[in-house]
């Protein structure tokens, strides 16, 4: 598997590949093609945003996003032990900050949702405390789902 580093957008996407035909088709192609080709999008200067815009260290929160959805991690959180109501909350907040980095950057325009993990995190092992998911509503911003 290779991985091509592109710096021309605005944050690091990591495209990764298979085989040497799809390393030359990427390095030859458009912009549109390289995010067809893409499996899997890391924007480090994301996740650096977040964690400053709430207060959280890099250690404690982990962002990723594919096509239509950021997922934020929150590790190891001192809410983890507190109620549902007091983690939405906190997702509420969360959510805020990720909304205006998506408006802010045009490579996530087509996020559709913000999912949010409360995750306990021991070595290897990591249990699911709580998961949020604010949809983008017609207006264009995203709103609390709840099932």
């Amino acid at each position: 598997m290779k991985s091509v580093v592109l710096r021309a957008v605005p944050c690091l996407v990591t495209v990764l590949l298979v085989g040497a035909v799809g390393v030359g088709h990427a390095m030859a192609g458009t912009e549109v093609e390289l995010t067809r080709l893409a499996v899997l999008v890391l924007p480090s200067d994301l996740q650096t945003a977040v964690a400053n815009g709430t207060g959280y260290t890099g250690e404690n929160i982990a962002v990723s996003s594919g096509d239509h959805q950021v997922t934020v991690k929150v590790i190891n959180a001192a809410l983890n032990e507190g109620t549902r109501s007091a983690r939405q909350t906190e997702a509420k907040r969360i959510a805020a900050v990720v909304e205006h980095e998506i408006a802010a950057r045009p490579e996530l325009a087509d996020a559709m949702v913000i999912h949010l993990d409360f995750v306990k995190r021991s070595g290897k092992d990591s249990i699911s405390v709580q998961s949020v998911d604010f949809r983008k509503a017609p207006n264009g911003k995203f709103e609390l789902h709840i099932t």
